[in-house]
């Protein structure tokens, strides 16, 4: 649903797609399901940052959760995290 959504209004939607994805990405990484899990987080990451940017205080918060939680996906899975992705994020994810 949020896909469509994001997809008509991306301004209003991306950031629910976003934490949607993350949820997605939890409830996979719970089921042992690391590597689809990493990709649900990784996407959430993409669509958030843009917004991120802008207001980092807002979003912030859930970026960070989303790096982390991909990063412990990653490394369930046995795969590497995207370094250009991380290297991208690194001056927007604010300490929380």
């Amino acid at each position: 649903v949020y896909r469509r959504l994001a997809k008509a209004n991306p301004q209003a939607f991306e950031p629910d797609l976003a934490r949607s994805l993350g949820t997605l990405g939890t409830v996979l990484l719970a089921l042992g399901r690391a590597e689809e899990a990493a990709n649900a987080f990784k996407e959430g990451i993409h669509r958030l940052l843009p917004y991120a940017r802008i207001l980092p205080q807002a979003f912030g918060p859930l970026l960070n959760y989303l790096v982390n939680t991909y990063l412990r996906a990653c490394r369930a899975a046995g795969i590497p995290p995207d370094e250009d992705l991380l290297k991208e994020i690194a001056p927007q994810t604010p300490e929380v």
